[in-house]
C-alpha cells in the first residue's frame, strides 16, 4: 500500500502573525533609528534626513510587493529587508563620503555642481556593485525553490529599488535642503541693508 508521508506542517495562527508583524516593525525602526543616529554623526542632520527617507521608501517597496505577490511574510522575507536596508544605507554613505570630498575640493562651487560631479563619480560604481551582487542573488533564484526563491526575489527588488533611491531621494532631498539654506542665507543681508536704510535719518531741508 502507499503511503503519504507529512514532511512538514506548518500552522500560523493570528496571534503569531500579529506578533511578527509588531516585532518587524520594531526591528525596522530601531535600524531606522540607528542609521538616522550614525549619519548625524558622520554627516549633518540634512544628510540623516535624506539617508532615512531613501531606505523607509526602500522598505515600503519591499513590503509593497510582498503584499502584491502573496508572498509568505516571515523570517525569511523580514530578513530580505533588513538586508536591504543596510545594502541601501551603504551605498548612500559612499555617495555622501564623495559629496563632501568634492565639497572640500570646490570650495567655491555651487552645491548643485558639487552634488552632480559626485553623482558622475560614484554612479559607475554603484551600478557594476548592484550588478555584481545581482548575479548571485539570481542564482539562488533559478536554481533554488521555497522560501530561498521568496528571498531572492525580495532581494532583488529591493536592491533596484536601493540604487535610484540613493540618487533620486536621499541626494534629492539633501541639494533641496542647501537650496533653502542658501535662500536664507542670501535673504539676511538684504533685509539688514532694508532695515538699516528705514531706519537712517531722512536728510535735513535747507
Amino acid at each position: 500500500k502507499d503511503r503519504v508521508v507529512v514532511v512538514k506542517t506548518d500552522y500560523v495562527g493570528p496571534r503569531y502573525s500579529q506578533t511578527l508583524g509588531t516585532q518587524s516593525a520594531w526591528l525596522v525602526a530601531l535600524t531606522l533609528l540607528l542609521i538616522f543616529i550614525y549619519s548625524a554623526i558622520r554627516f549633518k542632520i540634512q544628510y540623516a534626513i535624506g539617508a532615512v527617507l531613501a531606505i523607509m521608501h526602500d522598505a515600503l517597496i519591499m513590503v509593497a510587493f510582498i503584499v502584491w505577490t502573496r508572498m509568505e511574510f516571515n523570517t525569511n522575507t523580514i530578513a530580505a529587508i533588513l538586508t536591504i536596508l543596510g545594502y541601501s544605507i551603504n551605498d548612500t554613505i559612499v555617495q555622501f563620503d564623495r559629496v563632501r570630498e568634492e565639497r572640500k575640493i570646490h570650495p567655491s562651487d555651487k552645491f548643485v555642481d558639487v552634488l552632480d560631479m559626485a553623482l558622475t563619480l560614484t554612479l559607475g560604481r554603484s551600478i557594476i556593485t548592484t550588478l555584481t551582487t545581482m548575479l548571485a542573488v539570481l542564482a539562488l533564484f533559478f536554481f533554488t525553490t521555497g522560501s530561498i526563491k521568496d528571498f531572492s526575489l525580495a532581494l532583488l527588488v529591493g536592491m533596484t529599488s536601493g540604487v535610484y533611491s540613493t540618487i533620486f531621494i536621499a541626494s534629492a532631498f539633501v541639494l533641496m535642503w542647501e537650496n533653502i539654506k542658501a535662500k536664507k542665507d542670501s535673504r539676511g543681508p538684504k533685509e539688514a541693508s532694508l532695515e538699516a536704510k528705514s531706519k537712517a535719518p531722512a536728510p535735513a531741508k535747507g
